[in-house]
């Protein structure tokens, strides 16, 4: 296991995120008012990795820099693991393999914020979109996603996500709070995440044809070094009885490329979101 700790990447952006936003019994409350927000709305919509990943897009099109810069970046760290979750616990098989490949799409496009707020700024006009405060600004670009945007299945769920955001909107004294209260929802959302992480990696292990064990085996482990960089912030566990190291046939197993998390057919690339091009 030292070769992999060793190996792993740092989760500095998303340890600092999680020391000033703990998990606790606030944010996930939280996550469950938005459940029912969803559940109202369609018993087909479900949180999901498109769910945290609209939530971070949001923030970073509505929310200064100097607050929504630290929440995309501490995204950016432990996406490959919300991604692997959300594939493995995923209890709807309808679309399946298309929304996460879009999940995936949503995150690592450099496009799509520019997408959403020229949608914004046509619906409302440059000349509003540049008054008021930072909290009145954010207000209104939230707003005008709520409005501008067409209807199918991710701008369906954006207008979901903004339209509980918005719900509140009389208890944001400033752009802090209102930055405060996306955080909780980030933080609420990616504990579901994380907290599934151990049954996730043995279903994908036990679930293995002879010829991928390996390379699952690799993979799994660098996701558990990854998270222990965590200890501290969020609990987790295997379930009791078992542990991942009765899946490592040889220590003298080499651990994957730091670049590339091979997730089966689909590998998930760690380099950073700013860098690669947008996914047709």
């Amino acid at each position: 296991m030292r070769k992999w700790m060793q190996n792993a990447k740092t989760l500095n952006e998303l340890a600092q995120l999680l020391s000033r936003t703990p998990p606790s019994d606030e944010n996930q409350s939280l996550i469950s008012l938005l459940k029912t927000h969803y559940e109202f709305a369609s018993p087909w919509f479900q949180t999901s990795s498109i769910s945290i990943v609209l939530l971070v897009r949001v923030a970073t099109i509505s929310i200064p820099s100097s607050l929504s810069n630290s929440l995309s970046k501490a995204f950016g760290e432990v996406f490959e693991i919300v991604h692997f979750v959300d594939r493995q616990m995923s209890s709807s098989p309808l679309g399946l393999m298309e929304n996460f490949k879009l999940a995936k799409s949503l995150w690592e496009s450099r496009n799509f914020n520019k997408l959403l707020l020229s949608k914004i700024v046509k619906k409302i006009g440059k000349e509003a979109f540049e008054a008021g405060s930072h909290l009145e600004q954010a207000i209104m670009i939230i707003q005008g996603l709520h409005e501008a945007i067409p209807s199918d299945y991710v701008w369906d769920e954006l207008k979901l996500m903004t339209e509980f955001i918005l719900q509140s909107t009389q208890a944001y004294g400033s752009v802090d709070e209102l930055y405060s209260y996306i955080e909780q929802l980030f933080v609420g959302m990616l504990n579901e995440f994380l907290t599934q992480l151990p049954i996730a990696i043995f279903k994908y292990i036990n679930e293995s044809h002879a010829k991928d064990y390996e390379g699952r085996v690799k993979f799994a482990l660098k996701l558990i070094c990854k998270i222990e960089l965590l200890e501290g912030h969020v609990q987790w566990s295997f379930p009791p009885g078992s542990s991942i190291t009765c899946f490592v046939p040889d220590e003298k197993v080499l651990p994957l490329d730091d670049n590339t998390l091979d997730c089966g057919d689909n590998p998930v690339s760690t380099t950073n979101q700013d860098e690669i091009v947008q996914v047709e």
